[in-house]
């Protein structure tokens, strides 16, 4: 792992750390069921991450 793959990794560590809630309840708004919006909110971040 090079060190610029390994500063991509924990960025995006810490930014799905800070928003995960916000973005599983906006999910949940959109869906109205929470296992749903967590099911819709980590394909949103791993989509995210693969861009």
């Amino acid at each position: 792992m090079t060190n610029g793959s390994h500063d991509k990794d924990a960025g995006f560590s810490e930014y799905v750390a800070t928003h995960a809630e916000q973005v599983r309840f906006t999910a949940y708004l959109l869906c109205g069921d929470w296992h749903e919006a967590e099911d819709l909110a980590q394909t949103a971040f791993v989509r995210l991450y693969l861009t």
